[in-house]
């Protein structure tokens, strides 16, 4: 019952190679009677590839996005760009969380979508995994606290915004 655990929480965390790991680390726990080696813990991932957030900016939201991806139990990401090198806004936010946190794992991705070459840009939020059963009936929600505090360019405030709700919708989600 102890390895299933740990597959299903790898499989959740990083995808298959996250339920191979996780297998082998619980295993080797268990023969050895010691700790386990990988602590299972969700990961964050924040790409500002228009460079809009100072470098202490990126580093405090990185962190906030840690704290919330192992609150809620999922992967988290946040994207900020202007090309999606020809893709849709879902295309490239779906790419962004398998390329982030592989494939089938359980994520949440928000992508600020500032290419303006297309007259249908929208931002979009990824889902993946058990983050589908929670959020996905949310977006609108997440997405009105999110506008309510990017204001005029505030990213770090949205991002804020943005984990803060995840966390608010995700409560209890897990338990």
């Amino acid at each position: 019952r102890e390895v299933l655990t740990a597959v299903y929480g790898g499989l959740d965390s990083g995808g298959w190679k996250g339920a191979a790991l996780a297998y082998c680390d619980k295993v080797e726990q268990l023969m050895m009677g010691g700790s386990s080696a990988a602590e299972s813990s969700y990961t964050a991932r924040l790409s500002d590839l228009q460079g809009v957030l100072s470098e202490s900016d990126r580093e405090s939201l990185t962190e906030t996005m840690r704290q919330t991806a192992n609150d809620i139990g999922c992967n988290v990401g946040v994207v900020i760009t202007d090309d999606l090198g020809g893709k849709s806004d879902r295309g490239y936010a779906d790419d962004f969380l398998d390329e982030s946190f592989g494939f089938g794992a359980n994520a949440v991705v928000l992508l600020f979508n500032n290419d303006r070459t297309n007259m249908n840009y929208a931002d979009w939020i990824s889902t993946c995994g058990h983050a589908q059963d929670i959020y996905n009936s949310r977006t609108d929600d997440i997405f009105d606290r999110v506008y309510d505090s990017l204001g005029e360019d505030n990213y770090y405030g949205a991002i804020n915004a943005f984990c803060g709700a995840l966390t608010r919708y995700g409560e209890g989600a897990n338990g």
